[in-house]
């Protein structure tokens, strides 16, 4: 009786961990779609989440959506997407510097 207890605790536990990893694909996914409509102040602010969520796994892309949100935010004088982005920029840095 232990044991089906214990087995049906594991399978639950595995289930919630694998949705856990498709919600966040599917996060990153629909981060990516909405980035394709967006513009203005919506698409630097898409680029700048969608860099936070893919920076442990693709540095480079994450370094250069961010950038490019900086770059944005300073053309059209949005203050506060430009501090966004310096911060996710010093979020992203020491990451990319421990493993660049």
């Amino acid at each position: 009786m232990k044991i089906c207890k214990g087995l049906i605790l594991f399978i639950i536990f595995i289930l919630t961990f694998s949705n856990a990893f498709s919600v966040e694909f599917n996060s990153i996914d629909s981060l990516r779609n909405a980035l394709n409509q967006a513009k203005g102040d919506e698409k630097i602010s898409l680029q700048l989440d969608l860099a936070l969520r893919i920076n442990e796994t693709k540095i480079n892309e994450a370094d250069s959506l961010s950038q490019e949100a900086l770059k944005a935010a300073q053309r059209i004088k949005n203050r506060l997407l430009e501090m966004r982005a310096y911060l996710i920029l010093g979020t992203i840095s020491p990451t990319f510097e421990e493993k660049g």
